[in-house]
């Protein structure tokens, strides 16, 4: 009993604060430590013990003694406490979110059980008198829950935001588990949307919206292996591993900016009756950012990979639409409208088209370089032959929210160009944000000197970039790119640059192209500020 209670009250703490395993509560180690006393072990022990030959036979009767008995105590003692352990403990009881939320639901969902049964009554022709006195019966049990209900005055703002959430993170793991079943999906991707997912169930269950948020934000970081792919592109340029990379990466974008609007409309459809529409609001701009931030992030790389998108998106629709239709098989052989032999046939031939969507798609992460140069107002007035040459010289980087692309004091050895995203400055009394067409590090770079101050990107970006060394032979070679650099810092200094933009636009579309600093934010602010303020932190803040 000691043994367990020191491992139990010992370790899990420890466990917890690792983050290897979620906090338990003390009544449950508690009740862990006395009903976890059984002695199947110490009986195994004990006949083990007893049926060896080199142990004397009073000594094997002393252990069989004293093993049966403490065996029977832990039955008799442990065993039947244990209930009244558990009752005295709480533990038979419902959380206090769920006890508030059982009338509302009930109320809620009885409520479109009456509605419904009365129509099917008129559509199937039942008596008034029937239907009157079976709706009756449903309106005094809705009648009953609405006045046991206590949802609105149980449970704070906070509390109803932790549930919504908790809601969400449940309902994308079972939408993402749903598509898992569509065969074709990158299965990599798939797991690592799934394993996020329950992240963000155990991150909202244990820390509320702040734990919601970090799961969220590590989902969009790149992983090592996408960090260790872009590190041999830069150095050996060698693509194949960072073209895979990016092509999971472009899977995991779409089928999660899909998944969000679905999250959207699930929750303006469903959640908002229940929670009301403050809380449904507070999630549903959470949830408007991830989808703004997830668009973007695809509209940069449809902007350089627009085949590729478009074959992507037309591989998966087809093997979306490919499971609806063994679904509608299905339901019309449940329904006696297809024969067994027809139902198998028909099954083939939707296996047979899937086989051929079995292929992987690739792109070249190279494609259209050249023609991304010229957006850059650095290399105005540079000849096309001059801008192929640097183009050879260029490698791509794709950034990530939050990235940290130099830090202060640091040595510049890579100059960065922006072809669609955005980055920011942190100098010490103010920010400053880049948008696509700008040079990071270029200055530094032709000095051979240090950066005075932290920079990042603020999305999913599509940069360029070019080692410190080339840049200066470069500018050394052809002075009209310096000339051109000492303008945009000029005008840089004195805030006469327009404002930074997502994309390469410029004339009237230059207002499409800004970016959503709410959804940025997501991404990129601290936790505390990605929610709205509820009653709750306002008292708190008070």
């Amino acid at each position: 009993l000691l043994a367990r209670g020191a491992v139990v009250f010992g370790m899990l703490p420890i466990l917890a604060a690792t983050k290897l395993s979620p906090p338990v509560p003390t009544p449950f180690k508690v009740t862990m430590v006395w009903g976890g006393l059984r002695g199947a072990i110490t009986l195994a022990l004990a006949l083990a013990v007893t049926e060896n030959e080199h142990v004397s036979s009073s000594i094997a009767h002393f252990i069989g003694i004293i093993a049966t008995g403490f065996v029977l105590i832990t039955l008799f003692v442990n065993g039947l406490s244990l209930r009244y352990l558990v009752l005295f403990l709480k533990l038979d009881q419902l959380p206090l979110i769920d006890q508030a939320l059982r009338h509302q639901i009930l109320a809620i969902g009885l409520g479109e059980v009456r509605d419904q049964t009365r129509d099917v009554a008129g559509e199937l022709g039942f008596s008034p008198t029937v239907t009157s006195t079976v709706v009756e019966v449903l309106d005094r049990r809705v009648h009953a829950e609405e006045q046991a209900n206590t949802f609105d005055t149980a449970l704070g703002d906070r509390q109803r935001v932790t549930l919504a959430l908790i809601v969400i993170a449940n309902r994308e793991r079972s939408i993402l588990l749903d598509l898992f079943r569509i065969q074709g999906l990158s299965r990599r991707v798939m797991e690592t949307l799934l394993r996020s997912a329950e992240a963000m169930v155990d991150g909202a269950r244990l820390e509320g919206r702040f734990g919601y948020v970090r799961a969220l934000r590590r989902r969009l970081r790149p992983s090592l292996r996408f960090r260790v792919a872009q590190m041999i592109h830069h150095r050996f340029n060698f693509d194949a591993p960072l073209m895979y990379c990016m092509m999971e990466r472009f899977e995991m974008l779409m089928i999660a900016y899909f998944v969000s609007l679905s999250l959207t409309r699930f929750m303006r459809q469903r959640m908002e009756p229940t929670l009301g529409h403050r809380i449904s609001d507070i999630v549903g701009e959470v949830l408007d950012r991830q989808c703004k931030l997830l668009d973007e992030a695809l509209q940069t790389l449809r902007l350089h990979y627009h085949g590729y998108s478009e074959a992507l998106e037309n591989r998966m629709l087809r093997q979306i639409a490919l499971r609806l239709e063994e679904e509608k098989y299905d339901t019309l052989m449940s329904e006696s409208l297809l024969s067994e032999e027809l139902h198998r046939e028909l099954h083939r031939d939707v296996e047979h088209r899937r086989e051929q969507l079995d292929f992987r798609l690739k792109f070249n992460i190279r494609a259209g370089i050249e023609s991304r140069i010229h957006n850059f107002p650095v290399f105005e007035g540079v000849a096309d032959g001059v801008l192929h040459d640097i183009a050879m010289k260029m490698s791509i980087h794709f950034s990530s929210p939050g990235e940290r692309l130099y830090r202060n004091g640091q040595k510049v050895r890579t100059v960065y160009f922006i072809s669609a995203g955005l980055a920011e400055t942190h100098y010490p009394k103010h920010d400053v944000r880049f948008g696509a067409g700008a040079v990071l590090g270029a200055v530094e770079a032709l000095k051979n000197g240090r950066v005075n101050a932290t920079s990042r990107s603020l999305q999913f970006g599509h940069f360029m970039t070019m080692s410190a060394r080339d840049f200066r032979k470069l500018v050394e070679d052809y002075p009209r790119i310096g000339e051109n650099l000492e303008r945009l810092t000029q005008a840089h200094a004195k805030g006469e640059m327009p404002d930074a933009q997502l994309l390469p636009v410029s004339g009237d579309d230059a207002s499409e192209a800004l970016p959503s600093y709410d959804a940025i934010d997501l991404a990129t602010a601290p936790v505390n500020r990605v929610f709205p303020s509820t009653k709750t932190d306002q008292k708190t803040d008070a």
